[in-house]
């Protein structure tokens, strides 16, 4: 687990943040079952490579000023394989996404609670199936689900990020894209793969908004 300094890995529901910026060279991914959340009173910017999660965990970043996930620019390869069916929350006044986010067949839920909601050009969120082979038998699980909300603000995914909800590796179906911005704009300049296997249907995308502007490649 690469809990970094000022985190200790929870033993209960709540783990707080000492510190207001957080750097994770190779990842920042949770270990535990259960619930685990990390907070920060003001500002918090984590600089990581991919958040994810090495078991079945609900795992909550949040702040009450602005949420920043970074990239590092450094690479991924060699980590451990994140675990499937995770719950990842990210919490801020305004959220900022410029990293690799993954949960195989999991869920990504993006909010913020007093303005906007931003995909960076690195941004990646994979929430995508896969397969598994049990003996002489592969059992496929679906895309999992995305979920961005801007409460109060618009949600903005930029050219080069991207939203992954497709069935992947397996043969199921696609999952779910659900984009809220009742008060402002929904502005989509990257991808959405949902992209549904041979035995399943595409994914499902909900967008409830004053103002939608899309020019994204094919879900």
């Amino acid at each position: 687990t690469d809990w970094m300094d000022g985190i200790s890995p929870p033993s209960s529901p709540g783990v707080r943040m000492l510190k207001t910026e957080l750097v994770a060279p190779k990842s920042l991914a949770a270990a535990v079952a259960g619930s685990a959340a990390i907070g920060a009173a003001g500002n918090l910017t984590v600089a990581t490579p991919q958040v994810s999660a090495n078991g079945p965990v609900d795992l909550t970043l949040a702040a009450t000023g602005d949420l920043v996930l970074a990239s590092t620019g450094a690479a991924v390869a060699g980590q451990t394989p994140p675990a499937a069916g995770a719950s990842l929350e990210f919490i801020g006044a305004n959220v900022t996404v410029d990293t690799h986010v993954r949960s195989p067949s999991g869920q990504v839920n993006v909010t913020a609670t007093n303005g906007n909601v931003t995909l960076g050009s690195s941004a990646l969120i994979d929430v995508s199936g896969f397969s598994q082979t049990f003996l002489t038998k592969t059992v496929s699980a679906d895309g999992g689900a995305v979920s961005l909300i801007a409460n109060l603000g618009g949600i903005d995914i930029r050219n080069g990020a991207t939203i992954d909800v497709s069935a992947g590796t397996g043969q199921g179906s696609g999952g779910s894209v659900a984009l809220r911005a009742p008060s402002g704009g929904v502005t989509i300049a990257g991808t959405m793969n949902g992209k549904g296997g041979k035995s399943g249907h595409g994914a499902s995308l909900l967008v409830d908004t004053e103002t939608f502007l899309g020019a994204a490649h094919a879900m």
